[in-house]
């Protein structure tokens, strides 16, 4: 484990890692969570887009947190997490896995 982190740097093995997760939370919450029926590509597009974004606001308000501001990481981290998961699910729901209303049919209720 550490000589293959070592071999090609710690970035790319979490950047691997992090792909590896949105691909597979894709899945399962596209079936399980949302069970989404609309076209999956376009659905993974704005997933892949959304969690790619939060990853980068992840690493930018934890830099702001510790570095700028001097708080301590464990619990900055724990904040920020938390913020972000209501975000990435507001987001999803309204955005990635957004559903049509259903259409009723002309004289029917």
């Amino acid at each position: 484990d550490r000589e293959f982190s070592y071999s090609i740097g710690v970035q790319p093995v979490y950047w691997i890692s992090a792909l590896l997760g949105i691909a597979n939370g894709f899945v399962w919450q596209r079936i399980f969570v949302w069970r989404s029926v609309n076209h999956w590509q376009h659905e993974f597009v704005r997933f892949l887009v959304l969690n790619l974004s939060i990853s980068a606001a992840n690493s930018l308000l934890l830099y702001v947190a510790v570095s700028l501001l001097h708080f301590d990481a464990f619990p900055s981290q724990g904040v920020i997490t938390g913020a972000l998961v209501v975000t990435t699910f507001l987001l999803a729901r309204g955005w990635v896995f957004k559903t049509r209303p259903k259409q009723t049919p002309v004289g029917r209720a």
